[in-house]
Formats: structure tokens, C-alpha cells, sequence
């Protein structure tokens, strides 16, 4: 979906619009197919307004407007746009069509396009080209005409949703490398259950290796210990939250429903050392299906239960295809 391809012909069907490095670059990222699929003069409003969204960018800021084409001009067409750009992320385009599809605002037409912008106070400050090179970071560029027009009420809907997507992706692309250390650091360090014999207890930690080499995609990782009281709530370790549950992100991202049936030792104790289940709410990062959620029991040479470690993200495809002895 991306549409990432270096080809000259891209800058000499749009001579009339690429001017300077900025038009060259937005435009030389998308394929010919898809540009074709929009006339000149949109085109054009199309470029324009990004090179101007861009100007006021501060790196690490997401630009985000959602227009109708009575406030402002931009274009032909009679439905609402969105434009955004945002620093180059993994997942950021599955991501903005997921919510589209997931909230049923259907996508005419988009556009995809990643630029390298020279880094500020260096001597290619402000500079645009279309590869990547040393001293220049991606910017990515999102143009969406929706199928009809929304109403101000939809717009401001949506708007929150996709900023809840951008923060999301941007934990998820900060804390992945973190998390996916962590897992391997879990796996080695795991010690048996009392309810784990030999086998089983191997299996659990083929498993957390399973998940550590890509076949989940790693979205949020936590450290809990075991709360006194007749319940046994669990209690989050501090800061040991990443991704999708630091405490850096605007909200919880776990519902109260997932919070009152995951997090209570009560229940947990009675399961398996590894518990493999799904959160009631659907992700925000990639696709946009329920979380898998992976429950892993920590114990001390003495099997005295420590605490518990929660694993959000998704099973890759990949996954899905396989038997349950090959996982």
C-alpha cells in the first residue's frame, strides 16, 4: 500500500508540477499507477498543502487536518480529506486503513508518499529527496479522499482516532526493540510452576523463544507482582510498562473489563504457567482485531509465585496457518 518505488518517469508525467525538491520527492515515491488516478490541479493542492503542513512540523509532531471542501479549497472533489504527516513509522499506512475500514469511512483514493528531510541546524536542513541518506530522516505523507462526505461531528470522531493511532504506533515503532529484549530476558530467567512438569514447562519456553523470533507482533509488555487482599489483584510494577502499556500514553490502554479478568491472581493462579488469551478491545497498531494477550507466571527457586508478565500484540499470519504442535 505504500507505494515506495525510485522511477524517473513519476517526475516527467508531473514536469508541470515538480518545481523543487519537495514536489520531486513527494512525487517520485508513488507509482505511476496511482498518480495517474488524480488529475493535474489536485494534484497540485495535493502537494502544495503538504509542503505547507510541512513547513510547521516539528519532528516527532504528527500534522493532521480533516477538510470538507467548503472550508477550505483543495480541489475538485465535493468529499471530505485528510492529511497527514508524521515521522516514517512501521505500520503507520495498515494502521490509518484499518481505522478507516474498521469505523466504515470508506477510501476513494489515497496516497502514500515517504520523503527524506534533511535534519535540522545540519547542512541539509530543509532539504527534501526521495531515498534515503545519511543525515536525512523519513517523513511520511498520507492523502486520503473519503467516499462522501462526513459531517463536523464525524470529523472531530475521527480526528481523535486517528491521533490515538499515531501515539499508538509511535510507542509501539519506541519501545518494540525494548520489549522483544525483555521476552528473551523472560525466557531465560523462567523458572517451573508448581503446575508445570517437564514437558510442559520446555514447551513454554519454546514458545516465548517462538515469540521472540517475529512470529508476534510486539505491541505492549508489563511487570506485575501479586497484591494482598482476598482477590489477589495484581499490581503494576512501576515504569516496567512498554509500548501500548506505558505510562506515557494518554489513557490505560486496557479496559476496565480486561483489567477485572486478566490482572486477577484469584483466577490466574489456577491456570497454566502461560496463559495465551485475547482482550475484549481491538488494536490500534497494524490491524485492527482483538489484542492477543499473553499471561506469563513468574515464580522463585522455591515455585512461590512472584508476579506475572503481560505480552500484548498479534500473532503474524503466519501463526494462524500453523498446527498447534508447530507453535
Amino acid at each position: 500500500m505504500s507505494g515506495r518505488v525510485q522511477k524517473k518517469p513519476v517526475q516527467k508525467m508531473s514536469s508541470k508540477i515538480v518545481a523543487d525538491d519537495f514536489s520531486a520527492a513527494f512525487l517520485l515515491s508513488i507509482q505511476p499507477e496511482t498518480l495517474k488516478q488524480f488529475a493535474p490541479d489536485t494534484l497540485k493542492h495535493i502537494v502544495e498543502r503538504h509542503r505547507m503542513m510541512s513547513q510547521s512540523r516539528k519532528r516527532g509532531n504528527t500534522a493532521l487536518e480533516i477538510t470538507n471542501p467548503s472550508e477550505k479549497n483543495v480541489g475538485k472533489s465535493s468529499h471530505t480529506t485528510i492529511d497527514i504527516i508524521g515521522d516514517d513509522k512501521a505500520f503507520i499506512i495498515d494502521s490509518v486503513i484499518a481505522l478507516m475500514s474498521r469505523t466504515s469511512y470508506q477510501i476513494e483514493k489515497i496516497l502514500h508518499s515517504l520523503v527524506y528531510v534533511g535534519v535540522a541546524k545540519s547542512k541539509n536542513a530543509g532539504q527534501f529527496l526521495a531515498k534515503k541518506t545519511e543525515g536525512y530522516v523519513g517523513q511520511s505523507h498520507i492523502y486520503i479522499e473519503c467516499a462522501r462526505r462526513l459531517t463536523k461531528e464525524q470529523i472531530v470522531d475521527l480526528k481523535q482516532s486517528l491521533q490515538i493511532v499515531f501515539e499508538d504506533t509511535t510507542l509501539s515503532n519506541r519501545d518494540w526493540l525494548v520489549i522483544k529484549d525483555n521476552v528473551l530476558k523472560l525466557r531465560e530467567n523462567l523458572l517451573p510452576a508448581t503446575t508445570s512438569n517437564k514437558k510442559e514447562f520446555a514447551d513454554y519456553q519454546d514458545f516465548l523463544e517462538y515469540i521472540y523470533n517475529d512470529n508476534f507482533t510486539l505491541l505492549g509488555f508489563s511487570d506485575y507482582t501479586v497484591s494482598s487482599g482476598k482477590e489477589g489483584h495484581l499490581k503494576l510494577v512501576p515504569a516496567s510498562g512498554l509500548g501500548l502499556l506505558s505510562a506515557t500514553r494518554s489513557e490505560n490502554f486496557l479496559t476496565d473489563g480486561d483489567q477485572k479478568h486478566i490482572l486477577k491472581n484469584s483466577i490466574l493462579e489456577k491456570q497454566e504457567q502461560v496463559l495465551v488469551t485475547k482482550l475484549m478491545r481491538k488494536s490500534t497498531v497494524h490491524r485492527a482485531v482483538p489484542v492477543d494477550a499473553i499471561l506469563v507466571r513468574r515464580v522463585d527457586a522455591k515455585k512461590q509465585i512472584t508476579g506475572y508478565t503481560l505480552i500484548i500484540g498479534l500473532f503474524t499470519s503466519v501463526t494462524y496457518s500453523r498446527s498447534l504442535g508447530t507453535v
